[in-house]
């Protein structure tokens, strides 16, 4: 069974840079980076104004309507929902 490319990990020149340091490869690795960033360091890359989580998804992994989602979400943990969910559902369509 391949990997839906969306799970696989991107080229290191665009892996996505946290402000603490992780360093984030794929989706399953950006819900992980979430889930372990405290809430100042996602803060620095979610405002009003920006959305470094939106613009990786969508610039990196291509995935249009996962970063219409997140662009909607306004907290930590409904983003993390919405990354989980996506990569459920790709697995479940893989099996």
């Amino acid at each position: 069974m391949d990997l839906d490319k969306r799970l696989e990990d991107v080229p290191e020149d665009k892996h996505f840079h946290a402000a603490n340091g992780t360093v984030v490869k794929n989706l399953l690795d950006l819900d992980l980076a979430i889930e372990h960033m405290g809430e100042e360091t996602f803060r620095m890359h979610v405002s009003d104004v920006r959305n470094d989580f939106v613009n990786w998804v969508m610039e990196v992994i291509d995935d249009q309507e996962l970063a219409a989602e997140i662009l909607k979400a306004k907290s930590r943990r409904k983003t993390q929902i919405l990354i989980l969910r996506r990569v459920v559902n790709i697995l479940r369509k893989k099996c």
